[in-house]
């Protein structure tokens, strides 16, 4: 059965390549539309599905440089007036016990949009004042994930701060927007180097004015609220997730990958043993 198109693209898991990347033509195979690469990389070997360009699945393109942003400001830069709201911010990443040669992979952002405060456009035109700041956290994997987290921490913010009329005007519209452009501007920047590696992600916009969260996440990384429960008698720190987190092996995200011709399973250890969470 043919598979709509903008569904699969929208379910389409990378791990096979880039899905928008290429299509292919279906030779004499009547009825059957062009859909994502990675359904031709995966299946073409095991169902004879013809094809022009066997493998072409998994070819990434080489790296390009990337259009330049308007960088956000950072919390050590921010003018004190508009960190309302917000009284501290400490950043901390612990090092992994027993692992020669390694690599701190995680990457932070905490920032503001550029200028004083204000949106894009003017006032007269309907404009208010946006003083949002961003809090965001990016976990890489795999051999080259402290460049893929680099990179997020880099574009994601600045993708958010350049939404039109700021990114209050209509929060969870800016994070899904960030998220998808700075996936593309990852591909584009490391091209070969993410095969096997990425990076998690979870945002959150401050508002201020309303003492309002919007939180975002990719992956596994998790946004946890510390609410101080005022008991009388014994008040005491109550920890709320404020994320589910994305991962490979739960049951929307496996179909979502198995849909797309992808396997999900742990890696293997030396001994053959499974080594490490389910990976898609």
């Amino acid at each position: 059965m043919p598979m709509n198109e903008q569904k699969f693209r929208q379910r389409a898991s990378v791990t096979f390549g880039r899905p928008s990347s290429r299509k292919f033509k279906s030779g004499s195979g009547a009825g059957i539309g062009s859909i994502g690469a990675c359904f031709d990389g995966c299946f073409s070997a095991l169902m004879a599905f013809p094809t022009e360009n066997p493998g072409a699945s998994v070819a990434y393109p080489e790296p390009k440089p990337l259009e330049p942003l308007t960088p956000c400001i950072s919390w050590e830069a921010l003018e004190p007036e508009r960190r309302v709201g917000v009284t501290h911010v400490e950043v901390g990443s612990t090092a992994k016990e027993c692992s020669l040669g390694w690599v701190n992979q995680d990457a932070k952002a905490a920032c503001a949009p550029p200028g004083k405060g204000e949106a894009g456009g003017s006032p007269a035109g309907g404009a208010k004042r946006d003083s949002s700041m961003f809090f965001c956290v990016f976990d890489g994997h795999g051999k080259n994930g402290h460049e893929v987290s680099a990179v997020a921490a880099e574009r994601l913010p600045a993708y958010l701060a350049a939404q039109p009329g700021g990114p209050l005007a209509g929060p969870t519209r800016a994070i899904e927007a960030a998220f998808r452009k700075t996936d593309e501007d990852i591909y584009q920047a490391l091209g070969p180097k993410v095969e096997y590696s990425g990076s998690t992600g979870v945002v959150v916009i401050v508002d201020p004015g309303k003492r309002m969260l919007h939180v975002g996440n990719v992956g596994d990384s998790r946004a946890v609220l510390g609410q101080l429960l005022p008991d009388a008698k014994a008040p005491r720190w109550h920890a709320l997730a404020l994320t589910t987190d994305n991962k490979a092996d739960s049951p929307d995200e496996r179909e979502r990958i198995e849909l797309s011709g992808g396997t999900v399973m742990p890696m293997e250890g030396c001994e053959g043993e499974d080594a490490g969470p389910a990976r898609g």
